[in-house]
């Protein structure tokens, strides 16, 4: 008896420092060379990867996208841009726009280039972050629930 109160109150230490320690799951889409759009393979992951978070994740939460991309201006500063425009259009389809997302390397390049005519970077992949939203207080950014206010009965 002594051992199985030991396991659980190990899994129950370990259950809420892994809440503490998530910092967000992470999903790549891949861009095949010298394409414009991501490969068909790419969306249907990105859409499975999405539907399970939100099983996973009733609370919701918010997304990421960073890109990889050349160091150097794109020599071909046409395809940059239509593979920025996949990426929004990718995302937009599966779901993840408006105010789900905290921030889009792909939509800040894409304004600075329309925009501003700033030279486009080739981007060859993508990285769709979401960080959940998180009800433990030992998270940045949460604060715990206030007690509740103490009940009159006489």
């Amino acid at each position: 008896m002594l051992h199985r109160t030991a396991v659980v109150g190990a899994l129950m230490l370990s259950t809420s420092a892994l809440a503490c320690d998530l910092t967000g799951l992470e999903h790549p889409l891949v861009f095949s060379p010298g394409e414009s759009a991501l490969p068909t393979s790419e969306i249907l992951k990105l859409a499975e990867w999405d539907s399970q978070l939100k099983e996973d994740f009733h609370s919701g939460g918010k997304y990421r996208v960073r890109l990889r991309e050349a160091s150097e201006p794109a020599s071909d500063p046409e395809l940059a841009v239509l593979r920025l425009r996949s990426i929004q259009a990718v995302l937009d389809a599966v779901g993840i726009e408006g105010d789900k997302v905290e921030s889009s390397e792909a939509d800040t390049h894409l304004r600075a280039v329309e925009r501003e005519g700033v030279a486009p970077k080739m981007p060859t992949a993508a990285y769709v972050v979401f960080q959940p939203d998180c009800q433990n207080p030992c998270c940045a950014g949460s604060a715990p629930a206030a007690p509740l206010a103490p009940s009159d009965k006489r």
